[in-house]
């Protein structure tokens, strides 16, 4: 903007001295004329053209949104100018006025898989009024990965770019009236871990970018929801429930996942305890009916001991099926979930070996029983120290 300012005598005569330089102070007033503006002026630039007493100020500019009049002053004589409604600049900055849950509590306990934060986001020129509307923001998750999460408006915005399930959307402020927007953010039910949601708009002119905003970068975790189910797993390595296979009397370590009711991964606590147990000896043994947290890998799982019982289930090399496998199993004790691994249990080492004269096994074989040059089917069976035909074994003849 500008004003030209001119000197006059007490006669209200312009004067006849040449102006060399402003000896005028220029200052804001309210529109009252009378209490001083909040802003300041800036940028003020003058010239004196060739007429005595007169001084024509340029550029200057308002750092307050507001309706001020400019008063200059030279001693005790002071004069104001006509009345000017300053407006806000183009979009600079962006602040973020509240979330839902706050800031503090995203920072401290993160967000729940499937909950959502609700932002409330006001934009501001580079004096930190709030803008008149209108210009041009955007907002993307980090990683740019659709599986983890989604944006919705919710008041005020005018929607370019929503897309469910979208990894970058935008939108710009819907109403020329209002600087504050707000819009939500919908984690995915099925991830969970470090997240962080950056913020940024631009400034349009003519639907074109003229300058670009900070970056709000508000950073949290995805945590799982509370434990729902188990997983009984013979290996972490292999998700597929293959049935385990323990020699008899063997111990091996069997492991328990806790799960959300969205399937994620529940770090295992005192918390949400569990019971492991088999429905009689005759299924083996476990070394405790609580079991011990182990940490594989970063994530935090049930473990207990299975014995497996002396009496093997192979069959000879025959279908397990055929009798069924021994089953241990582990609960959930806040939701009673029960889930179950199958173990067949395999013959030991062999430690006594018998040889028969008949593929039935019921005749002993001897060197005395028959003729010289004979023919003699021999069949041998092993058996293991609990009395288990050991199969798997080779046997030299």
């Amino acid at each position: 903007g500008g004003w030209r300012l001119e000197l006059r005598d007490f006669f209200n005569n312009r004067t006849t001295d040449v102006t060399t330089s402003p000896t005028a102070i220029l200052s804001p007033v309210l529109s009252d004329g009378v209490t001083p503006g909040n802003g300041q002026l800036i940028n003020i630039s003058w010239q004196t053209p060739r007429q005595p007493g007169r001084i024509t100020y340029t550029n200057i500019a308002y750092t307050k949104a507001e309706v001020i009049k400019v008063k200059a002053s030279i001693g005790s004589q002071s004069d104001t100018s006509a009345q000017v409604t300053v407006q806000a600049g183009p979009l600079a900055k962006l602040f973020i006025v509240s979330t839902a849950p706050s800031l503090t509590t995203l920072g401290s306990s993160g967000l729940t898989a499937g909950d959502s934060i609700l932002f409330t986001v006001r934009g501001l020129d580079q004096y930190d009024n709030p803008i008149d509307g209108g210009a041009y923001t955007e907002w993307v998750i980090a990683n740019a990965n659709p599986a983890y999460g989604s944006f919705k408006a919710v008041t005020n915005v005018t929607a370019t770019g929503f897309t469910s399930g979208a990894a970058l959307d935008s939108g710009s402020f819907a109403s020329s009236a209002s600087n504050q927007m707000s819009f939500r953010y919908l984690s995915s039910k099925f991830y969970t871990g470090p997240m962080q949601i950056s913020i940024y708009g631009h400034a349009l002119l003519s639907n074109n970018i003229i300058s670009s905003t900070n970056v709000l970068n508000v950073s949290f975790n995805i945590n799982p929801g509370p434990a729902a189910s188990v997983k009984f797993y013979s290996e972490l390595g292999n998700v597929v429930k293959d049935t385990a296979k323990v020699v008899v009397n063997k111990t091996r370590t069997f492991y328990a996942e806790l799960r959300d009711q969205y399937g994620n991964h529940v770090d295992a606590s005192s918390a949400n305890p569990v019971t492991f147990f088999v429905d009689s000896a005759y299924h083996g043994s476990v070394s405790s009916s609580s079991g011990t947290i182990v940490d594989v890998g970063g994530k935090k799982y049930w473990a207990v001991n299975y014995t497996a019982p002396t009496r093997s289930n192979t069959f000879d090399n025959t279908s397990p099926n055929s009798r069924g496998y021994y089953v241990v199993k582990v609960r959930l004790n806040a939701t009673g979930v029960v889930d179950s691994i199958k173990v067949l249990a395999l013959s030991d080492f062999p430690s006594l070996v018998k040889l028969y004269a008949t593929p039935d096994s019921t005749v002993t074989a001897s060197d005395s029983t028959y003729a010289t040059d004979n023919i003699v089917t021999v069949v041998d069976t092993s058996l293991d120290q609990y009395g288990n035909k050991s199969v798997g074994y080779p046997l030299l003849h």
